[in-house]
């Protein structure tokens, strides 16, 4: 679940020459799941990777002493939920008409063997190394590369040219959606036809 306050004013003594937007970000998790299968350093490390990731993307410059609120609520956990933050912020961020650079994509990648595998739910994550990565599809630029395991060199970059190969497949399906999006929003504005 994914809540995007709009931008807000951001303190009220600040002078006009303060250009930047200050990104909140704030997760909850159900209960649970917190005690079971996440510590709070892992949904803080969560938060701050959405944040760092999303902020160089924000054309934060047309929001002068703003501030942009993103709102994360993990209802499940079955692997891949950093990933799917990444995704769902972009989708919300695009839904709301904030400006972006680009669309961020984010997957998870494993290896078995010398196979990559991408999507890992939870047990395959808790068996097999594997990396997070965000990346900028129409630029290639990674802003978000994430491995908690050890693994050899060439193998991590055929796990990295793997995502990267699934990022622009998974920014056109973005796309398409938000394409749709927008095409009902714009059919419920014009209204029925009278004939």
């Amino acid at each position: 679940m994914f809540m995007l306050k709009s931008p807000l004013r951001h303190g009220v003594g600040m002078s006009d020459d303060i250009v930047h937007v200050v990104i909140g970000t704030w997760y909850g998790l159900a209960l649970i799941l917190c005690d079971k299968l996440t510590s709070d350093r892992q949904l803080v490390e969560w938060a701050n990777a959405v944040r760092s990731t999303l902020e160089p993307v924000i054309h934060t410059h047309l929001y002068p002493r703003s501030q942009v609120d993103i709102v994360l609520y993990v209802e499940q956990q079955d692997g891949g939920v950093l990933p799917a933050m990444i995704n769902a912020c972009t989708l919300a961020l695009m839904d709301a008409g904030i400006p972006m650079s680009d669309y961020v994509t984010a997957m998870t990648c494993g290896l078995h063997g010398s196979t990559a595998m991408l999507d890992l739910n939870l047990t395959e994550q808790s068996d097999l190394p594997f990396v997070t990565v965000a990346i900028l599809p129409r630029t290639g630029t990674v802003p978000l590369i994430q491995l908690d395991t050890r693994m050899h060199m060439d193998r991590f970059a055929a796990m990295v040219h793997v995502c990267v190969d699934a990022a622009r497949v998974l920014r056109d399906e973005l796309d398409s959606a938000v394409r749709g999006r927008t095409e009902q929003l714009a059919e419920a504005i014009k209204g029925p036809s009278v004939p």
